[in-house]
Protein backbone atom coordinates (compact mmCIF):
# COMPACT_ATOMS: atom_id res chain seq x y z
CA UNK A 1 0.00 0.00 0.00
CA UNK A 2 2.80 2.48 0.41
CA UNK A 3 4.11 2.23 -2.86
CA UNK A 4 0.82 3.44 -3.62
CA UNK A 5 -0.37 6.12 -1.21
CA UNK A 6 3.36 6.82 0.29
CA UNK A 7 1.89 6.67 3.82
CA UNK A 8 4.01 4.88 6.49
CA UNK A 9 3.18 1.19 6.01
CA UNK A 10 0.42 -0.43 7.69
CA UNK A 11 2.03 -3.91 9.20
CA UNK A 12 5.32 -5.22 10.53
CA UNK A 13 6.28 -8.49 9.72
CA UNK A 14 8.68 -10.97 11.63
CA UNK A 15 10.76 -13.87 9.61
CA UNK A 16 11.00 -17.11 11.54
CA UNK A 17 13.43 -18.94 9.04
CA UNK A 18 15.69 -16.90 6.94
CA UNK A 19 14.44 -15.04 3.97
CA UNK A 20 15.41 -13.41 0.97
CA UNK A 21 13.93 -9.88 0.98
CA UNK A 22 13.91 -7.52 -1.97
CA UNK A 23 13.34 -3.65 -1.85
CA UNK A 24 12.17 -1.20 -4.12
CA UNK A 25 11.53 2.60 -3.56
CA UNK A 26 8.06 4.15 -4.12
CA UNK A 27 9.91 6.59 -6.46
CA UNK A 28 11.39 3.74 -8.64
CA UNK A 29 8.24 1.88 -8.74
CA UNK A 30 6.62 4.83 -10.57
CA UNK A 31 9.47 5.85 -12.38
CA UNK A 32 8.79 1.86 -13.54
CA UNK A 33 5.53 2.19 -14.35
CA UNK A 34 5.61 5.53 -16.43
CA UNK A 35 8.82 3.96 -18.46
CA UNK A 36 6.93 0.55 -19.16
CA UNK A 37 2.79 1.21 -19.13
CA UNK A 38 2.08 -2.43 -20.47
CA UNK A 39 4.27 -4.37 -17.45
CA UNK A 40 2.85 -1.18 -15.06
CA UNK A 41 -0.76 -2.15 -15.50
CA UNK A 42 -0.36 -5.83 -15.05
CA UNK A 43 1.26 -4.83 -11.80
CA UNK A 44 -1.15 -2.93 -10.99
CA UNK A 45 -4.03 -4.65 -11.44
CA UNK A 46 -2.38 -7.26 -9.41
CA UNK A 47 -1.83 -4.77 -6.47
CA UNK A 48 -5.91 -4.29 -6.90
CA UNK A 49 -6.44 -7.27 -6.93
CA UNK A 50 -5.09 -8.43 -4.06
CA UNK A 51 -5.89 -5.48 -1.96
CA UNK A 52 -9.74 -5.95 -3.17
CA UNK A 53 -9.09 -9.62 -1.35
CA UNK A 54 -7.84 -8.33 1.64
CA UNK A 55 -10.80 -5.84 1.87
CA UNK A 56 -13.47 -8.53 1.52
CA UNK A 57 -11.97 -10.96 3.76
CA UNK A 58 -11.59 -8.04 6.79
CA UNK A 59 -15.38 -7.06 5.76
CA UNK A 60 -16.21 -10.71 6.70
CA UNK A 61 -14.28 -10.92 9.54
CA UNK A 62 -15.43 -7.59 10.42
CA UNK A 63 -19.36 -8.79 10.41
CA UNK A 64 -18.72 -12.16 12.03
CA UNK A 65 -17.13 -9.68 14.95
CA UNK A 66 -20.06 -7.50 14.62
CA UNK A 67 -22.49 -9.98 14.90
CA UNK A 68 -21.20 -12.53 17.74
CA UNK A 69 -20.57 -9.13 19.85
CA UNK A 70 -24.44 -8.62 19.40
CA UNK A 71 -24.68 -11.88 21.41
CA UNK A 72 -23.06 -11.03 24.29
Amino acid sequence: MALLDDLPRSATVIAHTDAFLLEISRRKFMRFIEKDGVSGVKILLSLARNLSSRLREANTKIKAFVTLSQWI
